[in-house]
């Protein structure tokens, strides 16, 4: 479908070729960190976009390629999502995995360069999301899982006195971080609408290495499930995500 190897493109380009292909509104995390462009400045960085795709070799008898343009409509109208914002050390990006027709396309937003990537037909768009956080080895740690009201005290008559599991996710949240990330998953309708998985996930990276953080259940029955956050365990939790909007 597109280029098996990793193309970086500045995000002024990555947008200039939404616009060509009439793409007028990308997914929102591409408009973060654009800036105004007056209408005085607008042709001549609209020339400076052609250029650099034609230099990555994106463009085709003067057109976006057939190539790319599939993978822009699969950044811009994808039918699953996949998105990931991650603080690592202070380095913020996002990594977002769209799905359309049997495409899958990997986009890693930093700042004012967008890396992007046709995912390999055996890389599930799960692990294509995983494989773009940043490594950390995984923390040493038991599961534990317990329900919302539990976690609260809300179970209790005695809510200053929660018990052991309680305390030890709290113990956990409160530690220092190295790195922080949260993933969302969600489906778009015909009519464009979009449904977020009701699940959230999230991971600590702390010295004691990766944790992972669950929250899922019905609103008024939730439950915590906090686990080492390994690459394998991740990409089943996000898998997980998808699968629940299939209900």
């Amino acid at each position: 479908m597109l280029f098996a190897r990793t193309t970086e493109i500045t995000l002024s380009t990555l947008l200039s070729a939404f616009r060509e292909v009439k793409l007028n509104d990308p997914h929102p995390m591409f408009g973060f960190g654009t800036r105004y462009v007056p209408e005085s400045l607008a042709g001549e960085l609209a020339d400076e976009a052609r250029d650099e795709l034609l230099r990555l070799g994106l463009l085709e008898r003067g057109r976006v390629s057939d190539a790319f343009e599939d993978a822009l409509y699969t950044l811009a109208r994808p039918e699953t999502e996949y998105v990931a914002r991650v603080d690592n050390q202070g380095e913020q990006y996002s990594v977002f995995v769209g799905t359309r027709g049997q495409g899958v396309v990997t986009a890693v937003h930093d700042g004012a360069r967008v890396l992007v990537k046709a995912s390999d037909s055996r890389e599930t768009p799960a692990a294509a999301l995983v494989a773009r956080l940043p490594r950390f080895r995984p923390a040493k740690l038991a599961l534990i899982s317990l329900s919302q009201h539990e976690f609260r005290g809300e179970d209790s008559d005695f809510p200053d006195e929660r018990g052991r599991s309680a305390r030890a996710v709290d113990e956990l949240l409160n530690r220092p971080a190295f790195g922080r990330g949260e993933i969302n998953v969600s489906l778009r309708g015909a009519g464009r609408g979009r449904r977020v998985a009701d699940g959230v996930l999230t991971y600590r990276d702390l010295s004691a290495g990766r944790v992972a953080f669950e929250v899922s259940g019905a609103e008024r029955n939730r439950y915590i499930t906090v686990m080492a956050g390994d690459d394998q365990m991740l990409v089943q939790r996000v898998a997980a995500l998808r699968a629940s909007l299939d209900g």
